[in-house]
């Protein structure tokens, strides 16, 4: 599977999910096919002092979610990632 690369971040307090991305797909590019989806993060570098690094990590809060939406949204960011990669 394509999406082997895709590493998670399991938080240990706070409401958010860290992805790291493989290399060859651009956070931003990302977030704005997701957005054609209603789906929404914030690249790693939003979350950086220094934006020279280079970072493929995304970040999902999901502290205003319900089950239901959240594993919806999980599932349409599934599909904007793997075609990204195919």
């Amino acid at each position: 599977s394509p999406l082997k690369e895709l590493r998670f971040e399991i938080p240990n307090g706070g409401f958010n999910l860290w992805i790291t991305l493989p290399d060859s797909i651009d956070p931003f590019t990302l977030l704005q096919k997701a957005n054609e989806v209603d789906v929404s993060f914030l690249p790693g570098t939003a979350c950086l002092l220094n934006t020279d690094i280079n970072n493929n990590k995304l970040r999902i809060s999901y502290s205003m979610l319900n089950e239901k939406d959240m594993l919806i949204g999980l599932e349409k960011l599934h599909d904007t990632i793997r075609n990204c990669i195919l």
